[in-house]
């Protein structure tokens, strides 16, 4: 299809543009990952140009359709901040996406990102502690009562349920830092679910122990 013979393509240039001494692998659908070794900021950045320039000028025709191509480069320098593989392919794939938000056909280098850059970086460290929470059912659910100024012969006890999850350390992590990744990312669902699950589970634990208590939950869902 034409994506494999794009790919096709582009493998070739990257090929006949980069030097043997340095390791050229496919680390994604649409990702290719170089390691440049013993090279400075301006030696990498020709580089970079060249390998973008060199796919701009492709002639990608397919079924008699003539494709512009645009190419997303993102550079890191490898240092102490960067020591496990994922995390270098992670942040590497988020700088590309970056650069692609802003339109493509650019480079955008790790130390050159803006604060929105950053800012997008916390969301996807916000996902990571999500899924991991998801995982590891490291969440928790608090009851905030809620009080009406309007006196009642049968009290019912009313609480606003509001979660919370634990990072590695058991500490936990405010909404504040977890809510706008888990909507950015569409995951939010999967904590609506789980909130649903623990509080009615919750809720048949109470009424085992309080029969004569009326309990009202409420819970915010995401739309």
């Amino acid at each position: 299809n034409a994506c494999n013979k794009l790919l096709q393509q582009i493998t070739s240039i990257l090929d006949i543009n980069i030097n043997n001494q340095y390791i050229i692998s496919r680390t994604g659908a649409n990702m290719f990952s170089i390691i440049l070794d013993d090279v400075n900021a301006e030696k990498t950045n020709t580089i970079a140009n060249t390998l973008k320039n060199k796919i701009k000028e492709l002639n990608f025709i397919y079924e008699n359709k003539i494709f512009d191509i645009k190419t997303s480069i993102g550079i890191l320098k490898l240092s102490e901040e960067f020591l496990e593989p994922s995390e270098i392919l992670k942040t590497l794939e988020l700088i590309c996406k970056f650069a692609k938000s802003l339109g493509g056909d650019r480079i955008e280098s790790y130390e050159s990102t803006s604060d929105d850059f950053k800012e997008q970086k916390k969301l996807i460290d916000g996902v990571k502690l999500i899924k991991q929470a998801l995982q590891n059912q490291n969440m928790l659910l608090y009851a905030q009562k809620i009080l009406t100024t309007k006196k009642q012969q049968n009290e019912i006890a009313h609480y606003e349920v509001l979660v919370r999850i634990l990072d590695e350390k058991n500490q936990i992590i405010p909404p504040g830092l977890f809510i706008p990744a888990a909507e950015e990312y569409k995951i939010m669902e999967s904590i609506d679910y789980w909130v649903i699950e623990e509080s009615i589970r919750c809720l048949s634990i109470w009424n085992s122990y309080k029969k004569n208590g009326n309990v009202i939950l409420s819970i915010n869902l995401s739309i």
